[in-house]
């Protein structure tokens, strides 16, 4: 019950800074998406069920304060964690930082992809022509930023947890 508070309060954590700081920065870096990076990272290399429910749970918040690109984006984001789950365990390893960047990124792309379609569907419907140059250049700076903090997260803890086992070898766990 302890990791389950504790992941929920780290999400609710990470969602507040996504949602208030990190949208408050210049325009290059107001586009990270951490809260994604730390979904995926989850999902793909720990391979805890917290990740998958992590971007599910951005999509949920997304459509409950209205700051989301369309509406439904639980849905969105439900498929995403889908193909995320697919992903993890068909194609990409999570021993590498190349499945872990992999798995990052397609995930991005198919998110990237399901808001194009609105968008497309939009633009078809109202007429309203919709800025494909400013939303390629939105998407190719979220791929560079995610492709950053994947990596940072995998090497970060990669070498936390090297450090967390040489402890617990000098100091297993004792049982009485």
């Amino acid at each position: 019950m302890s990791r389950f508070v504790a992941c929920a309060c780290l999400f609710f954590l990470m969602f507040a800074l996504q949602t208030s700081f990190i949208t408050s920065l210049p325009p290059p870096f107001r586009f990270m998406p951490i809260l994604f990076a730390f979904g995926m990272y989850a999902l793909q290399y720990v391979r805890g069920p917290f990740g998958p429910w992590w971007l599910v749970l951005q999509g949920a918040f997304l459509d409950l304060s209205r700051m989301g690109v369309m509406p439904g984006e639980i849905v969105v984001y439900l498929t995403v964690s889908l193909i995320g789950i697919f992903l993890t365990r068909r194609l990409f390893s999570h021993r590498t930082l190349s499945g872990t960047v992999g798995c990052s990124l397609v995930c991005l792309a198919f998110l990237h992809a399901l808001h194009t379609v609105f968008f497309f569907g939009q633009a078809w419907i109202t007429g309203v022509p919709v800025p494909w140059s400013d939303l390629g250049l939105f998407f190719l700076v979220q791929a560079v930023f995610l492709t950053l903090w994947a990596s940072l997260l995998f090497f970060f803890f990669q070498k936390t947890a090297v450090v967390l086992r040489r402890l617990f070898v000098f100091f297993p766990h004792q049982t009485s």
